[in-house]
């Protein structure tokens, strides 16, 4: 008997000690984040929704997404972009400061964590195509890299 209590008591310190370190500390959720951010960034395309830039599609159908995450006038070159620049839309993060030195371009800021999964670690800027569009509510985009420019 006393073995058998034993045995249960170990195994709920053992199953205690699991929930401990895999669950309630985020180390699961963390693998497989990190296992989900590396396949995604690795793709070539992907689906891009944000109801503020439906509106300026509308008007122009960009050909082009910039995306601009920590950008200024010393990290980017501008002049390989502005050749299009009646089909790009430069999306800029919340914490870009290129946005008040370029005026020919059609711009639009969003929140950092809207360039997570779209840029590499430590990559402050990617062209991505419009492949296609799902009409809707909101607009999905299908983008596929262009041209990294860095």
């Amino acid at each position: 008997m006393k073995r058998k209590v034993l045995g249960v008591l170990l195994s709920v310190v053992v199953i205690g000690a699991f929930y401990c370190l895999l669950i309630d500390s985020g180390l699961c959720f963390r693998f497989f984040h990190n296992a989900v951010t590396k396949e995604i960034r690795s793709r070539n395309s992907a689906w891009f929704k944000y109801s503020k830039i439906d509106s300026l599609y509308e008007q122009k159908h960009y050909k082009y997404f910039w995306f601009v995450r920590y950008g200024n006038e010393s990290t980017i070159d501008i002049d390989t972009v502005f050749f299009k620049k009646n089909e790009v839309l430069m999306i800029l993060s919340d914490k870009s400061t290129l946005g008040d030195s370029i005026k020919e371009l059609d711009m639009i800021c969003l929140p950092e964590s809207a360039f997570f999964y779209l840029l590499n670690e430590g990559q402050s800027t990617s062209l991505y195509h419009v492949d296609s569009i799902i009409v809707g509510d909101t607009n999905q985009y299908q983008i596929s890299k262009y041209k990294k420019i860095y």
